[in-house]
């Protein structure tokens, strides 16, 4: 494990940059941050700086910590300007044999247990996408997913495995604002239902198409039922033990519902989700969208738990983003 010296970190706006942050104060290495949009504020008591009034000198090392190509585009050709020869922090953690939690990468030897699990999918783009996901897991290099990229406009709905009426009744675990029901709507029509759990966001009905068919809950969904604490972060909001905010967790089963499409990415608590929806699961055999990017260990903990204790027999596997985000698994009875 090699630490570097002097360091520039672009992006503070995610959580693994922050993780970096955090486990390079822990050595002897000199930090710099840049966020043009966080000028003022600062993380672990470093201070933001934007990019324009930095002053750098070339044998800092320079990291982006941004997962929009565009806006990672954009950062690069700054800091290059400046003379400085940016990576990203993928390629920077395996580079220097760092520690792979810090962006959320397993170990080796987990990426090597995921050979098998491509006999689980149906199709040749799933087992391209688990080949290319493993690729990059090795490597940090996000080139390894250009090919099998999906484009995110089409995230849960535009499938060609989703039958006409699998919107029927619709269930959205980590809701947003309502965001992913409309564009269900812009697919599907015919929805009769629509079930949105989100805790923290205040979701507006009457913003909302065919509103007379939603339903909104604030609570969490989980395993059991009980009071879990909260942090508030956006799109990003989690359960945590250090949470200062006491949300009410219950179980999908306890609703009783009869969903024939059941959406979840809720932050790493995915996989509690279908363990408190096991009748429902079991009842009603919706099709499901599950994210599986928030722990590296959630693929193959959901597509055994699908598949032994639920008997789904189909799973589709589709990357929505050039990085570690965005990874969907799709189970269809």
């Amino acid at each position: 494990m090699s630490n570097p010296k002097k360091v520039i970190i672009a992006g503070l706006n995610n959580i693994p940059a922050r993780n970096l942050v955090d486990y390079l104060l822990k050595t002897d290495c000199e930090i710099s941050l840049l966020d043009d949009g966080l000028v003022g504020q600062s993380v672990f008591g470093i201070p933001i700086v934007s990019i324009q009034t930095a002053l750098v000198t070339t044998n800092e090392q320079a990291v982006i910590a941004i997962f929009s190509p565009r806006a990672f585009s954009a950062v690069s050709k700054k800091l290059r300007k400046k003379g400085l020869c940016p990576v990203s922090i993928e390629e920077f953690v395996i580079e220097h044999d760092l520690p792979r939690e810090i962006i959320n990468f397993p170990a080796n030897q987990d990426i090597a247990s995921l050979t098998d699990v491509g006999s689980f999918f149906n199709d040749r783009l799933s087992k391209l996408t688990l080949n290319a996901i493993r690729d990059y897991w090795h490597s940090g290099d996000r080139a390894a997913l250009t090919d099998i990229q999906q484009s995110i406009f089409s995230i849960y709905f535009n499938e060609s495995f989703l039958a006409s009426d699998a919107m029927k009744v619709f269930v959205d675990v980590g809701a947003y604002d309502g965001d992913s029901y409309s564009s269900a709507l812009d697919y599907f029509t015919g929805i009769e239902e629509a079930h949105l759990f989100e805790p923290l966001q205040s979701i507006d009905k009457s913003q909302l198409k065919n509103s007379g068919a939603v339903n909104v809950y604030s609570v969490c969904l989980g395993r059991d039922e009980s009071m879990v604490s909260f942090t508030e972060q956006g799109l990003n909001s989690h359960s945590s033990k250090d949470g200062s905010i006491s949300v009410m967790q219950k179980t999908l089963d306890s609703f009783q519902l009869n969903p024939t499409f059941i959406k979840v990415d809720v932050e790493g608590q995915d996989i509690e989700v279908l363990h408190g929806a096991e009748s429902t699961l079991q009842h009603s055999k919706p099709v499901i969208a599950l994210s599986v990017y928030h722990r590296p260990e959630h693929l193959r903990q959901a597509l055994e738990l699908l598949s032994e204790k639920f008997n789904y027999q189909r799973f589709y596997l589709r990357k929505y983003s050039s990085s570690n985000d965005e990874t969907v698994l799709y189970a269809v009875p």
